[in-house]
């Protein structure tokens, strides 16, 4: 249903309301039918920086300080 909808020409908006599914969902086919590499990179990209923020607020829950945040992450970062 979604690939029809794409093939229609209808908007993100339009096909998550009619086929009742996510707009990252609906990016995924796209990126699929399209092949559209830079689109997959971007992906990639914010879900490590939400890992990244994960992480941070783990250390906050913690007790670490919000300056040192930044300092332990890079430092485990690089390690890895």
């Amino acid at each position: 249903m979604v690939i029809e909808l794409l093939n229609k020409e209808h908007t993100t908006r339009e096909i998550a309301k009619t086929a009742r599914v996510s707009f990252s969902y609906i990016k995924k086919i796209r990126m699929k039918l399209t092949g559209d590499a830079n689109e997959e990179k971007k992906m990639a990209k914010r879900k490590n920086h939400g890992l990244h923020n994960l992480k941070a607020f783990k250390l906050f829950l913690r007790g670490k300080s919000i300056v040192r945040l930044p300092l332990i992450l890079t430092y485990r970062r690089s390690k890895s």
